[in-house]
């Protein structure tokens, strides 16, 4: 089962997560089932993840995992489908990360038609 959940603004997000929300930046997903960090622990914190905007640029679906190492990526949240073409943000229960996060996408594409993610994250911890 597929459910999706679309959010009017990042508001929404900001406000249940509070002030110190950020995020890892604009990653592109480029290489097909290859992970990538796409957002970097600070020494001695954990994080916890809140949302993920993704955007598929390209003409058929995804499958964006989310977890952490790099070889191989171990799932910390369940996989999300993402439908072609879509530009959304997702909110997500809190997930809490001791390490780096890393994402893949299971299609390649290349920019513009790429899959890219944003990590709305808060920082614990310090």
């Amino acid at each position: 089962m597929t459910m999706l959940v679309t959010v009017p603004s990042r508001d929404i997000v900001e406000a249940q997560a509070g002030s110190k929300l950020k995020n890892g930046g604009l990653i592109s997903l480029i290489a097909n089932a290859t992970p990538l960090t796409v957002y970097t622990m600070p020494t001695g914190l954990t994080a916890r993840l809140w949302a993920l905007e993704v955007f598929n640029g390209n003409a058929a679906d995804t499958i964006v995992s989310i977890g952490t190492g790099l070889a191989p990526l171990v799932l910390a949240i369940p996989r999300l489908f993402v439908g072609a073409g879509l530009h959304d943000i997702i909110p997500l229960p809190p997930f809490e990360f001791s390490a780096n996060i890393t994402a893949e996408a299971s299609v390649a594409g290349a920019a513009p038609a790429n899959v890219a993610v944003i990590l709305y994250v808060v920082s614990i911890g310090g």
